[in-house]
């Protein structure tokens, strides 16, 4: 069996001008937080790290 690898870029082509517009609009906005998402304390920012974080 032989693998690829591929960039998603690929699959997709370059992102329409709708999708660019979107994004620009997406960076200017704040993130809003509520009671069934609140915002993560500082603890809770480590422990959702810990798992992505390289080991030495």
């Amino acid at each position: 069996m032989n693998m690829v690898k591929m960039k998603l870029s690929e699959l997709m082509g370059a992102p329409t001008d709708d999708e660019l517009r979107e994004l620009e609009e997406a960076e200017k906005k704040v993130p809003v937080f509520d009671e069934e998402s609140p915002e993560m304390t500082a603890e809770q920012l480590i422990q959702f790290t810990l798992p992505f974080q390289k080991s030495p």
